[in-house]
Formats: structure tokens, sequence, C-alpha cells
């Protein structure tokens, strides 16, 4: 189980890492984040949410070695999703 400061530690790692920021498609600029091999994936898109969603916490299991369910609250807390994607 992790603590706080676990918890604190993984969200710096995001944000560092990882940020959402807004990204110009086709005009409008999106909220987005940019991968390690460049590719873009626009939170406003389900289909590229659930991407990035599964993306990031392949990366938060495989680098903070925490369990599933942690890093998926963290993670849907970091992306400020109205409905996290627990179910996933």
């Amino acid at each position: 189980m992790l603590g706080e400061v676990d918890k604190q530690m993984i969200i710096k790692f995001l944000e560092r890492n990882y940020p959402v920021s807004r990204i110009k498609d086709k005009m409008r600029f999106k909220r987005g984040v940019i991968l390690d091999d460049g590719s873009i994936y626009f939170i406003s898109d389900a289909s590229q949410r659930l991407v990035l969603y599964h993306k990031l916490i392949d990366t938060l299991i495989t680098i903070f070695n925490c369990d599933e369910t942690t890093s998926k609250v963290i993670l849907s807390n970091f992306l400020q999703l109205k409905q996290p994607l627990y179910n996933t």
C-alpha cells in the first residue's frame, strides 16, 4: 500500500514527464498529452483517452511497482476525468 508521500511522488512524475497541455488540432486547442515516442493523445476523444489511460497505467506499474487500483485512482485525478475509467 502506498503512502501519501509515494502518491505525491507519482503525481509529480506525471506532471513533469506527461503534462496535460493545450495542443492545437485543426484550428482549435484541445487538452492532450504527448508521450515519449512523440504520439499525441487528446483527452476529449474517448478512444484516445482510453489508450492513453492504459499506457500511463502500465508505465506507473512498471516504474513505481504499485498496484493497478492505486494507479487508476491517481491517474484519474491527474487527468481530471469527470468519470473515472475504473472498469476498463
